[in-house]
């Protein structure tokens, strides 16, 4: 297997390098699972750092080359993964629909998983739309509908949703005056499957889902043990087989069983330190440098195709670019045990809630309003880098205090996109209100893969009315549709929740909430030059 040139210039050194690495090449293919820092340990300090960069890639190259190869051709589809097919007849797409292809390269048959919808009644009949990656669809009246409903009277501004990660569709009824039907029955939610009928007014939509069967599902090379993830491998050389020089020391092999912790490559985990939707946090120390991180591990067990993993690594990799005191430094990504994991800076935060709790109104306004600016700022030095981060909240904003000076980190910068492009995304539940939805912008509820500096505009200002008042601007507790409220209804005013907001402020932070990107700050620069004014 090629490795990438050696940095370590001493021979010696080199002969070292290539017995390890021949070594742990060696004992992946027979069907061990060697443990990278053991072989750090054989190196002197200053080289470990070189060593593990080679082992690292070693390894992701063998676990890449055991993935299930994929045989499907490429996709006809747009690279945002969605078509849109008109009829013979044509008719204009409305304001934001998706773009047009046409109806010879939109039927080509392929065995990838993909959803389409055509329209098969309606004044709409014969438009399609045909999805190979995670997506959403909104239906209604309103111009933001990607497939607009208009002057049907049954149909509400905001009717229904759907949401695609093919082979799987989930429809959601927006709370509709006059209701969604699915194959003739009336439906809050379901999940979608092969030759179901939606119904809302006049218009019939037919769903097409193929491979139509779930195809069986085969087992992450990442998560099986070695021996049957290589066994498909070609045979290792006998050389690979022999003892390694007398340079490099035989090494134990770890236990093939799942350890408490997984196994990362080049790091210890100490800890686990929160959960998520998609996976774990713990906090480790990174072997090479000694430094404490926080590690990321993402399971894999349902996205075992190698172009998840290629694409993820590559886009999660540009990430290493952004470099701001406010920003959470990614380190690096990779694959281990359990799946992919992305390694960060680790902070020790405190919670705002009590780090809050005994100030008065006006100095919880006057902080939060200064941190916040730390935040816009480093939000414009990734925006003027051609980066979005689309999930700012509360839960990635991390405040440590130095004696008496309080600071705060973005953290997850960029990895919503990433989780998207991968196709790792979650299909959304209407009973199951995300974190991120009190503090999503209506663009991005419309389009799941929609993300300028405006949606992140509009988190700031949903952020900072939490900071100031402990709520969301918009309510969504017990509220009969949340995913509608952030469509049509109005924050409730800053000054009402908290009389002691200057007039300034509360204009400010509902010019940032206005549902209309257009109406909002033109740059994260501007809106902390005016929040400085305020300040």
């Amino acid at each position: 297997m090629d490795s990438p040139p050696p940095l370590i210039g001493n021979l010696n050194a080199l002969r070292r390098l290539d017995a390890a690495c021949d070594q742990f090449e060696a004992a992946w293919r027979n069907g061990h699972r060697p443990r990278i820092e053991d072989y750090l340990s054989l190196f002197p300090p200053d080289e470990r750092p070189q060593v593990l960069e080679l082992l690292q890639q070693i390894q992701q190259e063998l676990i890449l080359k055991a993935w299930p190869p994929h045989s499907t051709p490429p996709s006809t589809a747009p690279a945002d993964g969605q078509s849109f097919v008109s009829a013979d007849r044509n008719p204009a797409p409305d304001a934001g629909s998706p773009p047009e292809i046409s109806r010879k390269n939109a039927t080509h048959s392929s065995p990838a998983p993909q959803v389409q919808i055509e329209v098969i009644a309606g004044p709409h009949a014969g438009l399609k739309f045909v999805f190979t990656e995670h997506h959403t669809l909104l239906a209604g009246r309103s111009v933001h509908a990607q497939l607009r409903l208009k002057g049907d009277p049954r149909v509400s501004r905001h009717h229904f949703r759907l949401e695609m990660n093919p082979p799987h569709c989930f429809l959601l009824d927006l709370n509709s005056f006059n209701g969604t039907c699915v194959n003739g029955e009336r439906v809050k939610e379901r999940d979608l499957k092969d030759g179901d009928v939606v119904s809302v007014g006049r218009t019939k939509l037919a769903v097409q889902i193929s491979p139509s069967a779930k195809p069986k599902r085969k087992p992450s090379p990442v998560k099986q043990r070695a021996a049957n993830t290589f066994r498909s491998s070609p045979p290792a050389p006998e050389s690979a087989k022999e003892a390694a020089p007398p340079t490099v020391p035989q090494l134990p092999m770890a236990p093939l069983e799942h350890p408490e912790f997984p196994s990362i490559p080049g790091y210890e985990v100490e800890a686990r330190i929160g959960t998520g939707v998609l996976g774990t946090v713990y906090r480790a120390v990174q072997l090479a440098t000694g430094t404490v991180c926080a590690v990321k591990v993402i399971d894999l067990e349902e996205h075992c195709d190698k172009r998840v993993v290629q694409t993820f690594l590559r886009e999660a990799s540009i990430l290493r670019q952004l470099n701001h005191p406010s920003l959470i430094r990614l380190i690096e990504a990779g694959p281990c045990s359990h799946g992919l994991f992305l390694s960060t800076e680790y902070v020790p935060s405190i919670s705002w809630t009590e780090l809050t709790r005994s100030w008065t109104a006006d100095k919880r306004i006057r902080i939060a309003c200064g941190l916040m600016g730390h935040v816009l700022h480093a939000l414009d030095h990734a925006h003027q880098q051609g980066f979005v981060h689309r999930d700012v909240k509360p839960e990635n904003l991390l405040f440590t205090r130095t004696g008496s000076r309080l600071t705060v980190k973005l953290a997850d910068f960029g990895l919503a996109k990433q989780y998207t492009n991968a196709g790792l995304s979650q299909m959304t539940r209407h009973g199951e209100v995300i974190g991120s939805l009190p503090y999503m912008p209506p663009e991005q509820f419309i389009n799941s893969r929609d993300a300028n500096p405006g949606c992140d505009i509009y988190s700031v200002g949903a952020t900072l009315y939490w900071m100031i008042t402990g709520h969301p601007p918009i309510p969504l507790d017990g509220h009969p549709c949340p995913f509608l409220a952030i469509l049509e209804e109005p924050p409730v005013p800053l000054q009402i929740v908290c009389p002691q907001a200057p007039d300034k402020l509360c204009d400010l932070i509902h010019r940032a909430l206005d549902k209309k990107p257009e109406r909002r700050f033109r740059s994260a620069a501007e809106m902390q030059q005016q929040l400085r004014h305020i300040l």
